[in-house]
């Protein structure tokens, strides 16, 4: 689940490829955004902008009111999550220790952020 600062906007995402949203009082029903998908994440900077991924290496966004279609941007790697602090720059990171950034236009490739471990 992710909340504006002020919580009088959050998104919940769900395994059936539902979002769910509150509006400060109450929440909406369940919306299918993403048929077939298995959402891991979401994070939303304010109200009018938030970014979900799932379990295909698909993201989503949300823009003032309504998702985007998934584009996929990790070639069906597993997405786990992605941390938004503005809409102009967000980070996914997938099962295979890649990040992502995203910076208001479009996703970078993944890059590996594993630390090699020197055995003894």
């Amino acid at each position: 689940m992710a909340c504006t600062p002020a919580t009088t906007f959050c998104v919940a995402v769900d395994n059936a490829g539902n979002a769910l949203t509150y509006n400060g009082s109450s929440w909406s029903a369940p919306a299918n955004i993403d048929i077939g998908g298995f959402l891991t994440s979401v994070s939303c900077p304010s109200a009018a902008f938030c970014e979900a991924v799932d379990a295909n290496g698909n993201a989503l966004t949300y823009n003032t009111g309504s998702w985007s279609a998934p584009a996929n941007i990790d070639s069906g790697v597993y997405l786990t999550s992605v941390s938004c602090p503005s809409a102009s720059f967000c980070e996914a990171v997938d099962g295979n220790g890649n990040a992502l950034t995203y910076d208001a236009v479009s996703w970078s490739a993944p890059t590996s952020i594993e630390i090699e471990r020197a055995s003894c």
